[in-house]
C-alpha cells in the first residue's frame, strides 16, 4: 500500500478530522492526549459549538477557530492548527483565550460561573526554539512557580517541527497524535 498524501494539518482536513460530530470519539481521544487529565477529569462527551464568535459591535474583531466544543464538565475548548506563525502569534493565542473566558457571563452574573477554558494550538514548525520539548502547557502561576492564580486559564502548545519520537518509541498517545499530525501524509492506511 502506498501513502495517502494526505497532510492532517491543512486546514480542511484537520477540521474533517477534528470539528465534527460524525468524528467526535477522534476529537476526544486526541484531547485527552494532550491535556492528560487523571481518571475522573478526562472528557468523555462534547458538544460543539460554533467555531465562530460573531462581533458584537462593527469595531470588534471576529475570531474563526477551528474546532470549539464544551466538554461533560462545562470546560470550553479551543483547538487551532496553525501552519504559519507570525510575529504576535503568542499574543494572538491569548486574544483567544480571553474572549471564550469573557464571553461565557453577562452583566449581572456571578463571575463564579465562569468555567475553565482551555484553548490547545498546534503549530507545524516551532514557536519557541530556544526552549526543547514539543509540548508545553501554560499556566497563571505566580514567579516562584508555588502558587497557582487560578485553574481557569490553560494553554497547551504542541510544535510539531520539534516531536522526534520515532514510530513505536511512543511514551504516550500524546507521542501517538503527535507523530500522526507531523508524518501523516506518509503513513500507510
Amino acid at each position: 500500500m502506498a501513502a495517502t498524501g494526505i497532510d492532517p494539518t491543512v486546514d480542511f482536513v484537520f477540521k474533517r478530522l477534528f470539528s465534527t460530530e460524525e468524528n467526535e470519539a477522534i476529537l476526544i481521544h486526541f484531547l485527552n492526549g494532550v491535556l492528560q487529565f487523571p481518571e475522573g477529569r478526562r472528557i468523555s462527551q462534547v458538544e460543539f459549538v460554533s467555531p465562530v464568535q460573531d462581533r458584537e459591535t462593527e469595531d470588534d474583531k471576529l475570531t474563526v477557530v477551528d474546532v470549539r466544543v464544551r466538554d461533560q464538565a462545562d470546560r470550553l475548548l479551543v483547538v487551532e492548527m496553525q501552519v504559519i506563525v507570525t510575529k504576535a502569534f503568542c499574543e494572538r493565542l491569548l486574544y483567544y483565550w480571553a474572549r471564550e473566558y469573557r464571553d461565557q457571563i453577562r452583566a449581572g452574573e456571578d463571575y463564579s460561573l465562569l468555567q475553565p477554558t482551555i484553548l490547545v494550538c498546534i503549530v507545524v514548525g516551532a514557536l519557541f526554539p530556544e526552549s526543547a520539548g514539543h509540548h508545553r502547557r501554560f499556566r497563571v502561576r505566580s514567579d516562584d512557580g508555588a502558587v497557582l492564580l487560578t485553574d481557569r486559564l490553560e494553554i497547551h502548545t504542541l510544535e510539531l517541527g520539534k516531536f522526534t519520537a520515532p514510530s513505536g518509541e511512543f511514551q504516550c498517545d500524546l507521542d501517538r497524535w503527535s507523530f500522526f499530525l507531523k508524518n501523516g501524509q506518509w503513513i500507510d492506511p
